[in-house]
């Protein structure tokens, strides 16, 4: 007795009963099964890899994906589509690098793009949202007005690539970010800033001013992340070094951070001030250190940071929201090795809050830096709590960078 459920009758056959995988499809029975073999025999040869990755698959075992012609992936989506569209739409997940099946995935989601049931599927907007369908001012893309809203990530990635200036797109974009909470959009205000330059309707703009008004962090990284070009004037300047110009962006982010600030409620207004105010001197102290010979380095922090008050007991760290400043450890402060500038390490006390535990009071240590550019910084801290979050538990790698 056979333990594989049996697929639906031909399409010459009697009419197939619903099927708890194929569905009512009737498809001809061999094109699932060769859809059934590919993935099978992908699979297997991943395990296999993955089980011993030192080894060389024999040509027996390999499914050679670069000989599988346009024409069989065009049938084997085909194939999937007429299924389930998620199971068409997972193939481009499992074959990210064939070119054939992203093409083909595009065709069918333009084609039916006013599908109501492929509007819930947010790992389509991608393939709708194309450079070529924007170039075409393709009608289908009103679509994403209804579209079910994309992860961060994905919004993130869509707004940023060549179709992202595109009205109907970015409009997406923006409702994606905006079902986010301001706190993660935080996360990824070096490009949503980088972004205002082409901002030529100004929707980012809106959201940034209406983001601000719900998130006190976000309103805080908004004001740091805005001034970072025009304000860079280093007191030591590297071999090369040449004062920034202004590529469209000074103006705009200063009109946008004088908005946010212009109305932000007092009680708040009075918040940020201090909470900027107080880092910005400890950052400062980074900068005071560089005149003094490296032996008296560490002398000197601690004795700048013992004049530095904490004005409030409601400071966060910029790094760690969720740590409340109850103390800055002024004997902590240590001068780090730099070939032209002067990081300084301070340790603060801190009372952290994490959800579902209860307070927790323990040292925190941030790196302080004055005058230098450091968004390359600021992209590698990006990159790392992605990986830990996405990258590495995909493919269950237990791993610390």
């Amino acid at each position: 007795m056979s333990v594989w459920p049996a697929l639906p009758a031909d399409s010459s056959g009697a009419t197939a009963s619903l099927h708890p995988v194929w569905g009512s499809s009737t498809t001809d029975n061999r094109h699932r099964l060769n859809l059934l073999l590919l993935l099978l025999r992908s699979e297997a040869e991943r395990l296999t890899v993955w089980a011993s990755p030192r080894d060389v698959l024999d040509a027996d075992n390999r499914i050679h994906l670069s000989q599988t012609s346009d024409q069989d992936w065009q049938q084997h989506l085909l194939t999937a589509w007429s299924c389930d569209q998620r199971l068409a739409l997972c193939l481009l997940e499992r074959y990210p690098a064939v070119a054939a099946v992203r093409r083909g995935l595009e065709a069918l989601v333009m084609q039916h793009a006013d599908d109501a049931a492929l509007q819930q599927m947010p790992e389509a907007a991608l393939l709708l949202a194309t450079p070529a369908a924007v170039a075409s001012n393709a009608p289908q893309l009103i679509n994403l007005s209804v579209w079910a809203v994309c992860p961060l990530l994905q919004a993130m990635a869509l707004m940023a690539g060549p179709a992202g200036a595109q009205p109907a797109v970015r409009a997406y974009c923006i409702r994606s970010l905006q079902a986010t909470k301001p706190e993660e959009v935080a996360f990824f205000l070096p490009q949503l800033v980088q972004l205002l330059r082409g901002d030529s309707n100004g929707m980012i703009q809106r959201f940034l001013f209406t983001a601000a008004a719900r998130s006190n962090v976000f309103a805080y990284n908004l004001s740091e992340a805005t001034p970072g070009e025009d304000e860079m004037n280093p007191t030591v300047k590297r071999s090369g070094w040449h004062p920034p110009e202004d590529t469209g962006l000074w103006a705009i982010a200063d009109r946008v951070i004088t908005e946010v600030w212009e109305h932000l409620p007092n009680d708040r207004e009075a918040f940020l001030k201090a909470e900027q105010a107080f880092f910005d001197e400890v950052t400062q102290t980074s900068g005071k250190l560089f005149p003094f010979p490296k032996d008296e380095r560490k002398a000197q922090a601690v004795k700048i940071l013992k004049d530095i008050c904490l004005p409030r007991k409601d400071l966060y760290l910029p790094t760690n929201p969720e740590s409340r400043v109850l103390a800055l450890v002024a004997e902590s402060g240590q001068p780090m090795q730099s070939a032209a500038k002067v990081p300084l390490l301070v340790k603060f006390k801190v009372e952290e809050t994490l959800k579902g535990q209860p307070p927790q009071t323990r040292l925190q240590a941030c790196i302080f830096k004055v005058g230098d550019d450091c968004r390359q910084d600021v992209l590698a801290l990006q990159v790392c709590p992605y990986t830990h979050a996405s990258v590495y538990p995909w493919f269950r790698i237990d791993c610390l960078v």
